[in-house]
């Protein structure tokens, strides 16, 4: 995924990919993009904090 992909995507399920292992671990919900650090924030679970994450490292919750 990348940051325009990212961006059209808020408030959907993206998959969240180990970028050493590229084992899948965790499903996240997009909840903005920071554009100054070039990261997608990510909600991983309920009542979590957002987390920054690297776009790369994210998949669309439909190839999943």
């Amino acid at each position: 995924m990348n940051l325009p992909e990212a961006e059209q995507s808020i408030g959907e399920r993206v998959l969240y990919v180990h970028p050493a292992t590229r084992q899948a671990h965790s499903f996240g919900v997009i909840a903005g993009v920071d554009h100054v650090r070039d990261l997608v924030l990510v909600r991983y679970g309920d009542n979590q904090p957002v987390e920054p994450t690297h776009p790369a490292n994210l998949r669309p919750r439909s190839i999943t």
